[in-house]
């Protein structure tokens, strides 16, 4: 026989099989749902991304409530997640693993901002500074 799969390889690009070479036609894998999933988690991080770039150029907000009205750590946590949630977002639709690392970066970073706002709205100390 002379089929191609029974051939021995002689360089390594030639184990390389093309990307689904052997997809099978049976639907609904595990692998189609994490990426839909990732899809959708992208196309929720490009709307968060957007949500704080409308923020950053003045989308929407009134004449005295402009960008540079908020205090500087507003504005740096801002500019953080509008450049952060974007780039997560293109790593989720590729289903890359930087993509979700970023995601969970990004989701992780929030939550302690939150934790860290509560604590200081309620008169609590988070750590030796006293001048957040």
């Amino acid at each position: 026989m002379s089929d191609q799969s029974q051939r021995r390889p002689t360089r390594p690009s030639d184990i390389l099989e093309p990307v689904l070479a052997d997809k099978h036609s049976k639907q609904g894998t595990w692998t189609d749902y994490l990426i839909l999933f990732l899809r959708i988690m992208a196309g929720v991080s490009l709307i968060k991304g957007l949500y704080h770039w409308s923020q950053v150029l003045g989308i929407g907000a009134g004449a005295d409530a402009g960008f540079e009205a908020h205090t500087i750590a507003w504005q740096t946590s801002t500019v953080f997640f509008a450049v952060l949630d974007l780039v997560a977002a293109v790593g989720l639709w590729l289903a890359a693993a930087w993509g979700a690392e970023r995601s969970s970066f990004a989701q992780t970073f929030r939550r302690v901002s939150r934790l860290r706002r509560c604590l200081r709205a309620h008169g609590m100390k988070w750590g030796a500074s006293t001048s957040w």
